[in-house]
């Protein structure tokens, strides 16, 4: 139900439906994350208020789920491996943003590992996967074998395309499992998380001083 009035714009409405779900659920991690979504379309909660639940919500998911083991600094000379975890790499804006990235990636300095959590494929599924070095299949993977795949390809730097929306896998990046992780371009807010050190954005999206006080994530401002 709340889905339907998410896609129908009824946000109010959808509001009062995921309440009371949470209400009967008051630990499901999912139903939290949805409501955070929707609360991006409210005009009924301030930004602080909602930077405040976000927050929260990372604290309650980095006191429920451990971090790994520090994972082991990269070996000089080799190439710098970069994942990307999304459930979007098919037809959808996310996708056609990320494309011109990957095939512009400067391949003497980085190794690309792609993460699919989705499970539609199409052409541009296809597209994508070749232009990655490495490309897992790991929808059916739950969030704790996500980290440990993640940790055993040795990744260096983690980066998050969803956020709260989607095919969420925060869980995952809970567990810390590539030394340096930031979150970009999937979500429109801070994750919640101090274990997401980074968030890349612009000064258009988030200008210089406010932004930077409703952030969990340090802001790294591209051009």
């Amino acid at each position: 139900l709340g889905s339907v009035l998410h896609r129908q714009g009824r946000i109010e409405e959808l509001l009062n439906v995921l309440s009371e779900a949470r209400r009967r659920h008051p630990e499901d991690f999912d139903l939290e994350s949805f409501e955070l979504v929707a609360l991006l379309f409210s005009e009924g909660i301030s930004a602080k208020a909602l930077f405040e639940r976000h927050r929260a919500l990372g604290e309650r998911l980095e006191r429920a789920i451990p971090p790994l083991p520090s994972a082991p600094r990269a070996e000089p000379k080799r190439r710098l491996r970069i994942g990307y975890v999304s459930g979007d790499f098919c037809v959808h804006p996310v996708a056609q943003f990320v494309q011109p990235l990957l095939e512009r990636h400067d391949r003497s300095a980085f190794e690309v590992f792609c993460y699919s959590v989705g499970t539609r494929v199409d052409a541009l599924t296809k597209a994508l996967e070749a232009q990655a070095d490495t490309w897992r299949d790991v929808a059916t993977l739950d969030d704790a074998k996500l980290a440990d795949a993640i940790r055993a390809d040795r990744i260096d730097v983690l980066v998050d395309l969803s956020g709260h929306s989607g095919a969420s896998r925060l869980r995952s990046f809970a567990r810390q499992p590539a030394r340096v992780q930031l979150a970009w371009l999937g979500y429109l807010h801070s994750t919640g998380l101090t274990r997401i050190q980074y968030r890349l954005t612009d000064s258009h999206a988030d200008p210089e001083g406010r932004a930077d006080e409703l952030h969990t994530e340090k802001l790294i401002r591209l051009p």
